[in-house]
């Protein structure tokens, strides 16, 4: 994995620390991060969108935090998010 991944992933883990779906908190976060996965928000697979729009798809911005059965249902477009909710 690339320091830019390992960048990504460690800023949506240590700014999240739970799903931000679910709400399921890591209280394994201090040694381990097994079935949690920091996931795009936007998929990387279009990232020359994101170029052109002079955004930069692995800042931490562009993810958040999910259990890793919600990133899979996130991935297959079975659930997703509205950006103007806010549950905070």
């Amino acid at each position: 994995m690339s320091g830019l991944d390992d960048g990504f992933r460690e800023g949506i883990r240590a700014r999240d620390g739970r799903c931000v779906i679910s709400g399921v908190v890591n209280t394994m976060a201090s040694y381990e991060w097994f079935g949690f996965d920091a996931a795009h928000i936007y998929p990387v697979a279009k990232d020359t969108l994101w170029i052109r729009g002079n955004y930069r798809i692995n800042s931490a911005q562009s993810g958040f935090l999910l259990q890793s059965t919600v990133h899979q249902l996130f991935s297959q477009c079975r659930i997703s998010v509205d950006p103007d909710v806010s549950w905070y």
